[in-house]
């Protein structure tokens, strides 16, 4: 009879019933689409806000950042001992690039303008963060004076300075306009030639002929407008052997011949010369 009731219990159990203690019946797939949409459409709309907050707070600080790290120049350092100039001189003419930006300030600019005062022969440049810029300057070395007023380096560079005049020791050159390297190279080769036997340039001249003559300490010497090498060379052999040890003043030696030197001499107490002789060959060259 039990067994008889139980099963009508059974039969009666309607169909899609839940156990006991389970959750209601779920929505169906369908249901829960809009609400699924619904948080990811939340969730997109706060990182937008967020996103837009960070964005714009980063907008307004990289030109803080910027300044910085870009911070302006305070000072020029001069590195380097300086002869003829004094430092102020350089940092005068840097003063325009002052408070400009350490990364931007043109260092092209810097430097040209530094390469027009005359004791300036080269200059470089470095930047030293956070606002220094650091100037190396190389002097021009004078090694003699060209034409009326300026100077040369050893390279034949001419440079005009105020106290140029305060130079009168130094070498005289002379030549035509634009003839500075070429005289200064040649000052050099006769130089060496010469000072071996204790002569030494006090002015060599280069005319508008092209021929060249030169100023010792004591004489002139004549050389004419080619083989000037060759001629001072002939001339040294001979000072070396008949003239150097001779105790007759020598006033001017003339060496524009094939094979010999024509030479004046003085006396003790008269420059001028009193008796001129050849020594060698009188083939003129000129």
């Amino acid at each position: 009879m039990q067994r008889v009731r139980d099963s009508k219990a059974k039969k009666g159990r309607p169909v899609g019933a839940t156990t006991r203690g389970a959750s209601r019946r779920q929505p169906s797939a369908e249901r829960r689409w809009p609400q699924r949409l619904l948080r990811v459409g939340k969730l997109l709309g706060v990182v937008a806000l967020v996103s837009t907050l960070v964005g714009g707070a980063g907008w307004f600080m990289v030109p803080t950042v910027a300044e910085v790290v870009n911070q302006p120049i305070v000072r020029v350092a001069v590195k380097g001992r300086l002869m003829h100039m004094p430092k102020e001189q350089v940092q005068v003419a840097m003063q325009p690039y002052l408070n400009s930006r350490f990364f931007t300030v043109d260092l092209d600019a810097m430097q040209a303008d530094l390469l027009t005062l005359p004791w300036v022969q080269t200059v470089s440049l470095r930047r030293q963060w956070p606002g220094v810029i650091e100037i190396s300057v190389t002097e021009q070395v004078p090694v003699a004076r060209w034409q009326s007023g300026a100077l040369l380096n050893s390279e034949g560079n001419s440079f005009v300075v105020e106290n140029a005049a305060d130079f009168v020791t130094l070498p005289h050159l002379i030549g035509p306009d634009s003839s500075e390297i070429e005289v200064m190279e040649q000052y050099q080769t006769l130089s060496n030639l010469l000072r071996p036997n204790g002569l030494n340039i006090r002015e060599l001249r280069l005319t508008n002929r092209g021929s060249w003559e030169l100023l010792t300490d004591d004489f002139v010497i004549m050389i004419g407008r080619s083989h000037v090498v060759d001629k001072i060379q002939r001339f040294v052999a001979v000072y070396d052997a008949a003239l150097k040890d001779n105790g007759r003043p020598i006033t001017k030696v003339d060496v524009r011949y094939l094979n010999g030197v024509a030479v004046a001499w003085g006396s003790q107490s008269d420059s001028h010369p009193l008796v001129s002789e050849t020594v060698g060959t009188e083939n003129y060259e000129g």
